[in-house]
């Protein structure tokens, strides 16, 4: 399980990097709280497949109804898991790059917060199967 989680990690940021690294020498620097915020949300979502596809083999069911069906197929899981990922990205370099800055920086803390929340209650839920 640790090493499918590092791969995965090593997936999602692969993915997550070229977002803000395709801007030119004149693009204005993003900080480091965007890419953080970037790196620990691709974290979080690759931890949250991971904990899900673990806890569903042991007994446990997936709560999101949108999810539910594919809990099971962890190919399928991956799949939504990156696109989440990557359309979240992309929408905060969009906000970026047309100057809502404070946007882009909130939309990102909001959906970390959000998926900080659903990975503590997986490890919750994992934590009490046996």
């Amino acid at each position: 399980m640790i090493r499918q989680w590092f791969a995965s990690v090593f997936i999602l940021l692969t993915c997550a990097v070229p977002a803000w690294a395709a801007d030119g020498p004149g693009a204005p620097s993003r900080g480091l709280v965007l890419p953080a915020l970037y790196v620990s949300f691709a974290g979080l979502n690759a931890y949250d497949a991971a904990s899900t596809i673990d806890a569903v083999k042991h007994g446990a069911v997936e709560a999101n109804p949108l999810l539910s069906g594919m809990a099971a197929r962890p190919a399928a899981l991956w799949a939504v898991k990156g696109g989440v990922t990557a359309v979240s990205i992309l929408a905060s370099e969009r906000l970026w790059r047309r100057g809502q800055k404070r946007q882009a920086v909130v939309l990102m803390a909001i959906t970390n917060g959000i998926m900080a929340a659903v990975a503590a209650n997986n490890a919750s839920v994992r934590a009490g199967l046996k």
